[in-house]
């Protein structure tokens, strides 16, 4: 998918900045450990230095210099965070101290940023939290190869450190939480990286992490948690095949059948999100997804919600919550079709006998309030 920010080089190479860790790659001074701590000693010392290496400036006009700057040079300063002055002003001065080139200067920023926010634990959760907002854009960028192959050898355990982030419910801020699988759902997208995310978020296991996400959505969490969650489904579902990942399908599905039992005006949003990726593995899933749909009791339960929601909304006046109901509608239609079009037909006299015959006639009688592409799939449904 192509963004404003597709291919802009400038920005890209911003990104990569922001989305570096914290102190010297020997610290191991994981995301994790940076804002669940909030006692500084415990830290090692140096998340509060400067460590920056750079090419001085050569633009001196004095060319017996120019050799003798061309060489990489370390700028430390320690205990930077106990410095009392902002960090670009901080960084002001270090320019003009060091000579340092224009191309320099903000990658310099965005270190002496990350040393000033060791002072405190709210400093260093927003660090964090920037960090992983400027990844989660980077990827989709489309950064240039040389780019993107600099970052991951720079940062050789990233994905195992945004999943540790997830490993702590009640630990971490669910802010954090969120981005962190907006970050892992960037991953996703990416082919090169799909497969090994797979495993590494125990997606193919009955007990792994990804299946003790799917377990909360059911529970008290945010519905930006819950939609950040689902986008990254739906970017696993879209990226395996049926032969290879029943038992993934299997845990989703049984998640989103318990989704759609939350009637929560809240969870609308997440109601809706979740039924895309349900027609995803029906339309498209193996024989085991059709079994699990029948033995789940799937198609009741959808039929059941969109009874609810069909006399829901008929009584509602144009506003965004008629317009939200009626894509969580559409959205519950189209896996009914494809189970009633693939039931043998005693199961299909048994749906119509039920609660469906009367919502249809609902539809039929008010075109107005459910639009043209709701009458169209009622119809279609029946045919």
């Amino acid at each position: 998918t192509h963004t404003a920010a597709h291919g802009q080089p400038d920005l890209s190479q911003k990104l990569f900045y922001l989305s570096q860790g914290f102190g010297r790659h020997s610290d191991s001074l994981s995301m994790l450990r940076y804002i669940k701590d909030d006692a500084g000693n415990t830290l090692p010392a140096s998340g509060g230095h400067l460590h920056f290496e750079y090419t001085p400036d050569t633009e001196t006009g004095d060319s017996s210099q120019v050799t003798a700057r061309t060489a990489l040079v370390v700028l430390e300063v320690e205990d930077l965070y106990k410095v009392d002055s902002p960090a670009d002003k901080i960084t002001d001065d270090l320019i003009q101290q060091h000579r340092i080139s224009k191309e320099m200067r903000f990658p310099l920023l965005c270190r002496v940023r990350l040393a000033k926010a060791f002072r405190s634990l709210e400093a260093r959760q927003k660090a964090v939290w920037v960090r992983l907002y400027a990844l989660a854009c980077f990827l989709p960028c489309h950064p240039e190869a040389r780019l993107l192959t600099a970052y991951f050898q720079s940062e050789p355990d990233i994905v195992q450190e945004v999943l540790e982030l997830l490993r702590h419910p009640g630990e971490v801020p669910e802010d954090i939480e969120v981005l962190a699988l907006h970050v892992l759902t960037s991953f996703a997208h990416d082919g090169s990286r799909h497969l090994s995310l797979v495993p590494s978020l125990g997606a193919d296991v009955h007990h792994g992490l990804f299946s003790s996400l799917l377990r909360q959505l059911e529970s008290n969490r945010a519905p930006s948690w819950v939609e950040a969650l689902l986008a990254l489904v739906a970017s696993i579902v879209h990226g395996t095949t049926a032969a290879s990942s029943a038992g993934i399908h299997s845990s989703i599905l049984t998640a989103i059948l318990g989704l759609l039992q939350d009637h929560n005006p809240s969870r609308l949003n997440a109601n809706i999100l979740g039924l895309k990726i349900l027609e995803a593995l029906v339309t498209n899933g193996s024989n085991s997804v059709v079994t699990i749909m029948r033995d789940s009791a799937g198609f009741q339960k959808l039929t059941e919600r969109f009874t609810i929601e069909v006399n829901r909304t008929a009584s509602l006046e144009p506003s965004g919550e008629l317009y939200t109901r009626r894509s969580l509608i559409r959205g519950l239609m189209r896996p009914m079709s494809v189970d009633i079009h693939t039931h043998e037909l005693t199961n299909i006299r048994r749906v119509m006998e039920g609660p469906l015959p009367d919502a249809m006639k609902t539809i039929f009688s008010r075109v107005s309030t459910f639009g043209a592409t709701i009458y169209y799939h009622a119809t279609s449904l029946l045919a």
